[in-house]
C-alpha cells in the first residue's frame, strides 16, 4: 500500500510539473499535430513524383504487325 501511494504522489507531482511548462505542452501537443501530417504528405508525394518522372523519361516501343 505504501509503495502505490509513493508512486501515485510522484506521478501527480510530475504531471503538474509538465502541465506547468508551456514549452513542453507545445512540444507534446501542437508540434506533432502540425508535423506528422506534413511528414505523411511528403512521404507520399516524393515516390509519386519520382514514378511520374520515370514514366515520362521511359521510351516505349510499339510493334505493329500487318
Amino acid at each position: 500500500m505504501r509503495w502505490t501511494l509513493l508512486v501515485g504522489t510522484i506521478y501527480v507531482k510530475e504531471l503538474i510539473d509538465i502541465l506547468r511548462d508551456h514549452r513542453t505542452l507545445v512540444a507534446m501537443i501542437v508540434v506533432p499535430h502540425r508535423l506528422y501530417p506534413m511528414l505523411m504528405i511528403g512521404s507520399v508525394q516524393k515516390p509519386v513524383s519520382l514514378s511520374e518522372e520515370a514514366m515520362r523519361e521511359e521510351e516505349i516501343i510499339v510493334a505493329v504487325l500487318e
